[in-house]
């Protein structure tokens, strides 16, 4: 869990196949490039 701690700290989207991260509220996720995109119009 010091991963998710130091990604909530400094603000930062965390990379991860690993399921025990989902318990992790307000923790920027995925685990795909999709997860990731930021759509743009």
């Amino acid at each position: 869990m010091w991963i998710a701690a130091i990604a909530l700290q400094y603000n930062l989207a965390l990379f991860s196949y690993e399921k025990h991260f989902r318990a992790v509220n307000g923790l920027i996720k995925g685990n795909s490039r999709a997860d990731f995109a930021i759509i743009r119009s």
